[in-house]
């Protein structure tokens, strides 16, 4: 299920590193998706769901409100019953709500 996340990103992947970099530097909605969805698939669930977070806070109409529908997939992806998950979804519908 992790990878396909990736799917999801249009063009080349860019690392993880770069994109982190470019987020520090000056967060775009296109690099928080891009981080938040990679990140995931590579396993490093927090700092992808802190990601897609900030997409839905920040920039909560970018393709559609995409980052609710990216942060779910992400959820779908973490043990059923795991704490990240809960801690997540909670704040995510706070920013919803």
């Amino acid at each position: 299920a992790r990878f396909a996340l990736l799917e999801k990103l249009e063009g080349e992947g860019q690392s993880l590193n770069a994109l982190a970099a470019r987020i520090a530097d000056n967060a775009t909605a296109e690099d928080l998706y891009a981080y938040g969805l990679q990140a995931a698939a590579a396993g490093q669930f927090q700092p992808g769901l802190e990601a897609l977070l900030q997409l839905l806070r920040d920039h909560r109409d970018f393709k559609d409100g995409i980052a609710r529908a990216a942060l779910l997939e992400v959820f779908e992806c973490l043990p059923k019953g795991d704490p990240l998950a809960s801690e997540y979804r909670r704040k995510m519908f706070n920013y919803l709500y």
